[in-house]
């Protein structure tokens, strides 16, 4: 006995495949999903209206999105008895028009999110290659002014400019051996606080404390947001005195002494556009915004803006 097929891609469809039927022929479960049949329509209506067609009349739902949706108005919808079936259509109407917005989201979104991994793939080994600085999975590129956190499991890859940050404050938590509520200590820096004098230690909030529960510096943005660079997590358990620790505390050092450089900058290129300082070298400065540009960390018309602010125009 010769084994249905799907009459659109040719799959073969078995006891335990998922099918659809028409009048002439079956309708594989993919191409169900692929073409969107049930997409803001109810399953087993639509199944049922499938029954009613020929193999011909399914192929021109499936190569006309307009006869689609009105195929879904007419046959996919929901009726409560207390509807009328104009109710019911009206509603399966305004259903689809808002799983279109819905899905046009859904799409840019994913264009947006593979214009990033393109952007990550192509940038990573030059971040890696040129790297400034590294904390864990932050790449700082004092080339391109940028920093690079790499793709991880939670984490998406993401680029962040050096000129979007503006502050930054250090998460200390410890706790004694005998006293195990924690001590909570944090260092503010950056455009608002002016620069740290007292940097990170052994020590949270005055006191000695045995163990370090957690140690990260948080780093704000312009647009309110924040990350963390953490270099001690609580389930590490370390001793404030041990060899990890002095490392760890020495790296948080070495980014909040990155960081205060970075704002320094930052302000100094705000002064600058305010007319109050001059910058030393343009040509060394429109060739520094020029390689940004051609590595996508700037647009172009943010790189031309620059350009005439530096030339004067």
């Amino acid at each position: 006995m010769a084994k249905r097929k799907c009459f659109n891609c040719g799959k073969e469809l078995g006891f335990w495949s998922q099918r659809f039927d028409l009048k002439d022929g079956s309708l594989c479960g993919d191409c169900w999903s692929k073409y969107g049949f049930a997409n803001h329509a109810d399953m087993a209506a639509m199944s049922q209206y499938l029954e009613t067609l020929s193999i011909k009349q399914c192929k021109e739902l499936i190569d006309n999105p307009d006869k689609m949706e009105k195929a879904k108005i007419n046959h996919g919808f929901t009726k409560h008895f207390w509807e009328s079936e104009q109710a019911a259509r009206e509603k399966e109407k305004n259903k689809i028009e808002k799983g279109k917005i819905v899905d046009k989201k859904a799409r840019e979104n994913a264009e947006k999110q593979a214009a990033l991994n393109k952007k990550y793939e192509t940038l990573l080994p030059a971040f890696e290659k040129e790297a400034s600085a590294v904390f864990g999975k932050y790449i700082f590129d004092d080339t391109r002014r940028a920093i690079l956190r790499k793709k991880s499991f939670l984490f998406d890859p993401a680029f962040i400019k050096y000129s979007d940050i503006i502050s930054y404050r250090v998460n200390q938590q410890g706790h004694n051996e005998t006293k195990k509520h924690g001590i909570t200590r944090a260092i503010v820096g950056g455009a608002i606080a002016g620069g740290v004098g007292s940097i990170v230690g052994a020590t949270t909030g005055g006191k000695q404390t045995d163990y370090i529960d957690h140690l990260g510096v948080i780093i704000n943005l312009k647009d309110g947001s924040d990350f963390e660079i953490v270099f001690i997590r609580k389930i590490e358990e370390i001793k404030s005195n041990s060899f990890s620790a002095r490392e760890s505390f020495r790296e948080a050092n070495n980014l909040i002494s990155i960081l205060n450089a970075i704002i320094a900058d930052n302000q100094n290129a705000t002064q600058s556009n305010d007319g109050t300082s001059t910058t030393s070298d343009n040509a060394d400065e429109i060739r520094k915004y020029k390689k940004l540009a051609d590595d996508g960390i700037i647009t172009e018309d943010e790189f031309n803006a620059k350009k005439k602010q530096l030339l004067g125009l």
